[in-house]
């Protein structure tokens, strides 16, 4: 019996769609392990973890970075732990200082895990986009990684500059600080 012609296109064609799916999910695969890989890589070395999410751009401090804390004690937020601070910085903003809550967007962020009275906490350094241009589509990641990489310590400038702390296992923001101005 001889295969008709359509049956053998079909089964070429299978072959075709089905080496072509395996290379798709082989390329996806070896894409996500190697993400997870660099990120387990830049965790090792101590380097600054960038994070880009439609509603704000800020950077995760590696514990060992020079810091004005000088603390035994540093610990590096996860990116979990920076989206929950992350859904809790508006609320407690716009009870505490609305005029600046409503301009969230307009500041990038710093992240720097410290410990204070026993409870990991979240320092969150909030710079706004103006004061050192830190624009990211202007300049591009790699600039932006090289200055907000190392911790900005800031004794005035005004509203250009405010922390918070948010506390991780209470999951509760404290201590709004508004830089003063010179």
């Amino acid at each position: 019996m001889n295969s008709s012609p359509t049956r053998s296109w079909l089964s070429r064609l299978r072959f075709r769609f089905s080496l072509r799916t395996a290379l798709i999910v082989t390329l996806f695969w070896a894409a996500a392990l190697g993400t997870w890989s660099y990120l387990r890589q830049v965790r090792e070395r101590g380097e600054p973890v960038l994070i880009l999410r439609d509603a704000y751009v800020g950077v995760i401090l590696p514990r060992n970075a020079p810091s004005f804390w000088n603390t035994p004690t540093a610990w590096e937020p996860t990116i979990r732990d920076v989206e929950r601070a992350e859904q809790r910085i508006p609320e407690f903003m716009r009870s505490k200082a609305p005029h600046l809550g409503s301009r969230l967007g307009q500041y990038v962020r710093q992240y720097f895990g410290i410990v204070v009275g026993g409870h990991r906490v979240v320092h969150c350094s909030f710079i706004h986009r103006t004061a050192d241009s830190t624009e990211v589509p202007v300049h591009g990641i790699d600039y932006y990684l090289r200055n907000m990489g190392t911790p900005y310590l800031v004794i005035d400038g005004g509203e250009s500059f405010f922390q918070l702390l948010y506390d991780a296992e209470t999951d509760s923001c404290s201590d709004l600080h508004v830089n003063a101005v010179s």
